[in-house]
């Protein structure tokens, strides 16, 4: 089960609610931001640079924890406004 579904099953938002969730990015979910006109997943970004430094692992390619955020950063202009990363304060890659 995703967690993004728990949200709906724990009431935390409305179950008429739309939320664009990350594929394979579920480890990473913190939460949701809600406002008046839409709500977020929350993501923590150093996460999800783990998570893209795990797959290209798998892949055997030789990327470093500055190209995985540089990857993740150029992905933001395609999901503007559609999920949030939070930068916690250590990075943990």
């Amino acid at each position: 089960m995703q967690k993004a579904s728990l949200f709906f099953q724990k009431n935390i938002i409305n179950k008429n609610t739309k939320l664009y969730v990350l594929p394979k990015f579920d480890d990473a979910i913190i939460g949701v931001r809600e406002t008046r006109k839409k709500t977020v997943v929350v993501y923590n970004y150093w996460i999800c640079v783990n998570i893209i430094l795990e797959f290209f692992e798998n892949k055997e390619y030789d990327l470093d924890g500055e190209q995985a955020e540089d990857m993740l950063n150029d992905s933001k202009d395609f999901l503007d406004n559609k999920v949030l990363f939070i930068k916690t304060l250590a990075p943990n890659y």
